[in-house]
């Protein structure tokens, strides 16, 4: 395999905190990022919400909100669980209501039952029901990455020059049920495949930016 050269990466593999938004916007961005993760812990900190939702609605540019996991840490089908999956459809929501958003998200390790037994199934339940919202209102701009709860990587284009490449980071770090070779679920599931795709992308881009986030 050929070395990676000359694309900008950006390893995004962190614990992402809240972000600070509702800044003003006083430079025109040909793209912007915005970036969050574990929202499960703001439920009912309504603040956080609205402020986002201002600040993409003030945005003027091209823009992508990636949601970094962690989106539920509640038994699926409680009540907590189901006010958190209505923060996740209201974000969906309000980027498809704008011309100029996308939302890319996938599943963290609190998703996945927090890393415990059941992972997969806790997984399955999620991912139904965020890609029945997506069917159900035939939305366009949203993408649920790592689906099925394979490895990845997912391949993403945010805009002409920019690339993100999304790896599902607890099919490593899950160690009960997840996807495997005898399931037949995923194209890639050996880290040996993986790491020839993820270079293959990289290699094939170089004359874009790309995030690789996970």
């Amino acid at each position: 395999m050929k070395p990676i050269k000359h694309a900008i990466i950006f390893f995004l593999t962190i614990c992402c905190s809240f972000l600070s938004f509702g800044q003003k916007q006083n430079i025109d961005y040909k793209h912007q990022v915005f970036l969050t993760g574990n929202i499960c812990d703001a439920v009912n900190d309504d603040h956080f919400f609205s402020s986002l939702e201002t600040t993409l609605k003030n945005t003027r540019q091209p823009f992508s909100l990636i949601l970094n996991g962690d989106l539920t840490d509640a038994k699926s089908g409680s009540e907590k669980w189901i006010e958190q999956i209505n923060r996740i459809k209201f974000l969906i929501k309000t980027t498809e209501q704008l011309p100029q958003g996308k939302i890319i998200l996938w599943a963290g390790d609190r998703d996945w039952n927090q890393s415990r037994k059941g992972g997969q199934k806790q997984f399955r339940k999620l991912e139904k029901e965020i890609k029945s919202f997506i069917k159900d209102n035939d939305f366009k701009r949203t993408e649920w990455a790592n689906k099925k709860g394979c490895l990845g990587p997912d391949t993403y284009e945010l805009d002409e020059s920019l690339l993100l490449i999304v790896a599902n980071s607890q099919w490593w770090n899950h160690p009960f049920d997840k996807p495997r070779s005898e399931d037949g679920l995923c194209k890639i599931i050996t880290s040996e495949d993986f790491a020839e795709e993820l270079e293959s992308e990289v290699n094939e881009n170089q004359d874009k930016n790309i995030i690789i986030a996970g």
